[in-house]
């Protein structure tokens, strides 16, 4: 379920199959499509757009992934943005 796991976060939006499952208390998000921001802890103001866009999302601030699998294993990290799938998987 989206957001599923959420405590104390508030103003997100979470919108496919378990996006942002464990944001805990990350404000201010946007998260679209199967999985994205899926371990979304404490990271605010991002905007995840496509299948497990930014999946591995800890604590990361500010970032535009646009995408299937966008930066999908950035745990650190602000003020990105990524178009492409794939994009910034390192």
């Amino acid at each position: 379920m989206s957001g599923s796991n959420n405590i104390n976060g508030f103003r997100n939006i979470f919108i496919g199959q378990r996006a942002g499952t464990d944001n805990l208390t990350g404000l201010n998000n946007v998260f679209l499509g199967s999985q994205a921001g899926f371990n979304n802890t404490s990271g605010n103001e991002n905007v995840l757009i496509g299948k497990e866009a930014e999946f591995n999302n800890l604590n990361v601030f500010s970032n535009t992934l646009i995408q299937d699998s966008a930066a999908r294993s950035l745990e650190s990290g602000n003020l990105n943005v990524t178009l492409g799938s794939q994009a910034a998987n390192f």
